[in-house]
């Protein structure tokens, strides 16, 4: 039964001309405009965000006029390992996507990188009294309850979150 599945998929390799190594059909250009919109509509059905919690999305644009957008894969290229490392033609980062909607809504969007010290664009309040970014630590993963410690932070990220029994916050242990 094996040999018979094997022999399908070698007599197909061999009918379109792979037996020798792979071969470029040179009548599809490698950078199809086709191809291009069939792959955008593919990443566009098969992506999952956000969950909506609270319903904060889409932006409220009329209120909001300045996005800060952080973390390590929002100013680059994400791909995967194996076969999922491809290198395509054109790629535009999150951080891309995101500036180019604000400068069409007039919203200024402002990249942060996870490691810095907040800016002085990052504050806790809308009378922009105290700079940071205000933070609630629940005690579960479920973000349920009241959290155990709110503060302001002057940095996006604290470091040593992997570490075990880190207790830079009080209140907050982990596994």
């Amino acid at each position: 039964m094996v040999d018979e599945k094997v022999r399908h998929i070698l007599r197909v390799l061999i009918a379109f001309g792979f037996k020798d190594g792979v071969e470029d059909d040179e009548s599809i250009p490698l950078d199809d405009p086709q191809s291009v919109e069939t792959a955008l509509n593919v990443a566009r059905e098969g992506l999952v965000l956000l969950k909506n919690t609270k319903n904060v999305l889409p932006v409220n644009l009329k209120k909001y006029k300045h996005i800060i957008v952080t973390g390590k894969n929002a100013n680059g290229y994400v791909r995967g390992g194996g076969s999922g490392n491809v290198s395509p033609f054109h790629y535009t980062s999150v951080l891309e996507g995101i500036k180019k909607q604000g400068e069409l809504q007039h919203v200024k969007v402002e990249y942060v990188d996870e490691l810095d010290f907040l800016p002085g664009v990052m504050y806790t309040d809308n009378s922009l009294s105290e700079p940071g970014l205000r933070a609630e630590y629940f005690g579960n993963i479920g973000f349920e309850g009241k959290p155990v410690v709110v503060r302001n932070e002057s940095k996006s990220t604290i470091r040593g979150r992997t570490e075990r029994n880190w207790t830079a916050c009080p209140g907050i242990t982990t596994r």
